[in-house]
């Protein structure tokens, strides 16, 4: 794994956080515990060309190829490009021939090129703007992420079909290499467009989790550089609860069991939490991670959301925007209601605010990342692991923060029951509750809602009262007929 080389924002310590949390790894910071993978993959990709990198989400990719592969091809002479993505959409009223080109172009010319010029270019236009001289290496495009060319649009396969021409084209002349990269449970969806790539990415290199003992030396060798023992026993520990994972059973629960394996992201979210708690709990100097600090302190099911929680914490009392404004933002603009990974152009909004700070703030943290194309600039959570930390934890933190009516419209989103909705003095104090405050569009949802159900509740009761009365005048009436037919026949 990795340390970082700046400073992360650690207070009361002489030396700053070594593991990067939820972020990749990048270009300059140390890498450790996958020397034989760069190694292997780099060797791969100068022997082959064009190689199809493919890991399970989590394994560390796009720190791979950052953090040890771009330097290792620099310093063999070739010249990789950084790592583009195809997800990026044009601006809106924009024409382009190929919108994943031209997200790639956006991503390896912006600044080189007018934005505007960039909606016509082909793939062969940027290879040629990108491929160095005579004598200066051969390029390597790199292209990260690329399940997104899936994902974006999965309806989309005539501009998928095309972007794979054009990058056949721009690699069959044998001059340029290519590293794809992608999560493997995606790899189905390219088989009907590999025609069109030199050797049909038949070569790849899959990138799996760490095994144990690389593990223990992604743990060790950060905090060693800070000057600090992680302790024998303590990282073992630590691995042990990083390999254990949760395995369904058929016709019975989930139970734990210990994998061969640990997933880098966790280890570093982790990791990098323990150092703080270490840090805080000893005050400015500490020269050992020991086992009951583990034991302690490195909970792996609570670790993303608690980094999560502490992240909000920090972020409101720094920029003075209510935590539950960030919170709501996070799970509406970050997370689709199917509870996947989703962009947003916007950030944070409060009154009095600026939701540009509360971005950068949010950056710091590493639990999001962002993406300037052109005009535009695109913020995500850094990982899909995130998402049932965030989800998880708001629905704890609401459930502790909210007033009842609020939770009710969080709960009748998901499932719409008439039942959930408010009425009579209920209603009308959540009105007067939510025009002291800024409710969400859910919540509004909700209140209109009740309001309706209720305006149609008196609606029916008005209705029924007038239809009894009617029904009392006719029974009456009747009656009276009743009493003058037999008067009239006792006389």
């Amino acid at each position: 794994m990795t340390v970082s080389t700046g400073g992360d924002g650690t207070r009361g310590t002489s030396a700053a956080n070594p593991y990067v949390g939820p972020r990749a790894i990048r270009a300059g910071e140390a890498f450790f515990a996958r020397d034989r993978e760069q190694r292997d993959l780099a060797n791969l990709l100068i022997a082959e060309r064009i190689v199809l990198l493919h890991a399970p989400s989590g394994a560390g990719k796009t720190s791979l190829i950052q953090a040890g592969l771009i330097p290792l091809l620099e310093k063999r002479h070739f010249r990789p490009t950084p790592p583009a993505r195809v997800r990026t959409p044009p601006p809106d009223g924009r024409r382009v021939h190929n919108r994943y080109i031209y997200s790639v172009a956006l991503d390896l010319l912006d600044g080189e090129r007018d934005p505007k010029e960039l909606a016509a270019i082909r793939f062969t236009d940027i290879v040629t703007r990108l491929r160095p001289a005579d004598g200066e290496g051969f390029l390597v495009l790199i292209l990260d992420q690329f399940e997104e060319i899936l994902t974006v649009d999965p309806t989309d396969w005539n501009n998928q079909a095309v972007f794979f021409r054009e990058l056949g084209a721009a690699l069959h002349d044998g001059h340029v290499w290519a590293l794809i990269s992608m999560r493997e449970d995606y790899m189905g969806g390219l088989d009907r467009f590999v025609r069109y790539v030199p050797g049909h990415l038949r070569t790849t290199y899959r990138l799996d989790f760490l095994d144990r003992t690389a593990a223990k030396a992604a743990i060790q060798l950060p905090a060693r550089e800070r000057g600090v023992e992680f302790a024998d026993d303590a990282a073992s520990e630590l691995v042990a609860r990083l390999a254990s994972v949760q395995v369904a059973r058929p016709g019975g629960a989930a139970r734990d069991v210990d994998a061969p394996y640990v997933q880098p992201f966790q280890l570093q979210v982790v990791c990098r939490r323990l150092w703080k708690v270490v840090a805080r709990a000893r005050g400015n100097e500490f020269s050992a991670i020991e086992l009951r600090d583990v034991e302690d302190h490195a909970d792996i099911a609570k670790a993303l959301s608690a980094y999560y929680s502490a992240a909000m914490v920090d972020v409101a009392r720094e920029t003075g925007v209510e935590e539950t404004v960030i919170r709501r933002w996070f799970e509406q603009q970050l997370i689709t209601k199917h509870g996947f990974r989703t962009q947003t152009l916007t950030g944070p909004e409060a009154e009095g605010t600026d939701p540009a700070a509360v971005l950068r703030a949010l950056q710091e943290t590493y639990l999001v990342r962002s993406d300037t194309r052109a005009e535009s600039t695109w913020y995500e959570l850094s990982h899909d692991a995130l998402i049932g930390a965030v989800l998880d934890d708001n629905r704890k933190w609401f459930r502790g923060s909210l007033k009842p009516w609020q939770l009710a419209a969080r709960t009748w989103v998901e499932d719409r029951q008439r039942t959930r909705l408010l009425t009579g003095p209920d209603l009308r104090a959540a009105q007067r509750d939510a025009s002291l405050a800024n409710p969400t569009e859910d919540e509004r949802m909700f209140l209109d809602e009740s309001i309706r159900v209720e305006r149609d509740r008196g609606t029916r009761s008005r209705l029924q009262s007038v239809l009894a009365g009617l029904g009392l005048v006719v029974i009456i009436q009747a009656v009276v007929i009743v009493v003058l037919v037999i008067l009239l026949i006792v006389r």
